[in-house]
């Protein structure tokens, strides 16, 4: 194997020329490496916005749901403060159905992926601020159903109990007062959530959503009637809690 020596450089002129020539080299490929990584990022957080809008869009269609019964719970809060009153009078007949509220279930599996991955941060800090704006304020109006939830179960103490003593009707009194105020506070949370979204763009203004008919029947309702009739509006046989 013939090996050859490099050529001596014969002035500082030339040395200098071939640094440079290797300088521009490393500078051109350094270049390029991070014009592909950006253009890399920048695809990875177009995806993420993308799939963020598409989630909070889903989410907050499952939300609005509420409007269609919207009326009949607050007749229903009002209806559960006459059961109230006249439980302690003579001939009182208990409700056989009282039902409840719509609660969703909030999907944010998309964008946590995303913030644990780090395409999340990849972002605008605008479109952070935003998306996570949005999602929190969803949390908490999915928080708040919770817990109506739980006072609805309370006031659902009333169903098909022909006689109400005072610990019973001071619990329902109470929890009816919950009821109430958390009412409010979704309607509340859920149009400052769909405020944000319009801002957004990602508000379906075409969309008309459908509620459970359980909240709107009649007190007099059988219990396995209004259980068959929410099966039917989930096409499940889950029932009613």
């Amino acid at each position: 194997m013939e090996f050859h020596k490099p050529k001596p450089f014969h002035s500082w002129r030339e040395f200098l020329k071939e640094v440079g020539i290797i300088f521009l080299g490393v500078c051109i490929a350094l270049t390029a490496e991070q014009v592909v990584q950006r253009l890399h990022d920048a695809k990875l957080a177009r995806e993420a916005g993308k799939m963020a809008r598409s989630e909070l869009r889903s989410n907050l269609q499952n939300f609005v749901r509420r409007r269609a019964t919207q009326a009949c719970i607050d007749r229903r809060l009002d209806e559960v403060a006459g059961l109230i009153a006249a439980s302690d009078q003579p001939g009182y007949a208990p409700p056989s159905w009282i039902g409840r509220p719509m609660a969703e279930i909030l999907n944010t599996a998309g964008w946590d992926a995303a913030s644990q991955s780090g395409r999340a941060a990849l972002l605008r800090e605008k479109d952070q601020t935003d998306f996570g704006h949005l999602y929190g304020q969803l949390r908490e109006l999915s928080q708040l159903q919770r817990d109506e939830q739980k006072a609805w179960a309370e006031i659902r103490q009333l169903e098909n109990q022909p006689r109400v003593d005072l610990q019973l009707r001071a619990s329902v009194r109470s929890a009816l007062q919950q009821a109430r105020l958390l009412n409010w506070n979704i309607m509340v949370d859920l149009e400052q959530s769909e405020a944000a979204a319009e801002k957004l763009g990602i508000v379906d203004k075409n969309s008309r959503p459908k509620g459970s008919p359980v909240m709107c029947l009649p007190t007099d309702t059988r219990r396995d009637d209004a259980i068959a009739q929410s099966n039917e509006f989930f096409g499940d046989r889950l029932g009613e809690p």
